[in-house]
């Protein structure tokens, strides 16, 4: 799902570049690539094989366009945005074998396999986020407590926020 929201965002900043060729291109090699690893992931995992494929083209579209937007607007490496990148992907993928490792073990009842892997996947990542005071974490919850969210999750966001020594806003 990070991988869609941030191809949809590249596709944009592509567009204000005024760059129509880059994503043509890199989309018809996406293509490409899809097509010659989804076949064997599906034959091997079935339809986790297609998930797996679907994330993979997802993660690896926007980490190359990531990387070429950033060449051309000249973004040094010490934006923080890599270490942001990184940090998060990390995550992610540490999260991502909770989930699956959950849903293997609930694997004779499928529903709540993918019903309980998924909730144990999020419940780490967001774990993990606010154990470690990951600054992305505050800046999501800043964001939702000052959306139409923020009064209903209040009693989540509020304590968070709360921390002292924890900047607001990105």
């Amino acid at each position: 799902m990070v991988g869609g929201a941030l191809g949809t965002l590249l596709g944009r900043v592509y567009y204000v570049l005024k760059d129509t060729r880059t994503p043509a291109i890199l989309g018809l090699l996406e293509i490409v690539g899809y097509a010659l690893y989804l076949p064997p992931l599906a034959r091997l995992y079935g339809a986790v094989g297609v998930a797996m494929a679907n994330a993979i083209y997802l993660d690896v579209a926007w980490l190359v366009g990531g990387v070429i937007v950033f060449r051309k607007l000249k973004v040094s490496g010490n934006s923080g945005l890599t270490g942001s990148t990184l940090r998060l992907g990390l995550i992610s993928l540490i999260a991502g074998g909770v989930a699956y490792g959950v849903g293997f073990w609930l694997r004779q009842a499928p529903f709540f396999a993918l019903a309980l892997g998924s909730l144990a996947g999020a419940a780490f990542y967001f774990a993990v986020l606010y154990v470690f005071r990951i600054q992305e974490l505050i800046w999501v919850g800043s964001w939702l407590q000052s959306s139409w969210l923020g009064k209903p999750m209040g009693w989540l966001l509020n304590p968070l926020l709360a921390r002292k020594g924890v900047t607001y806003g990105p």
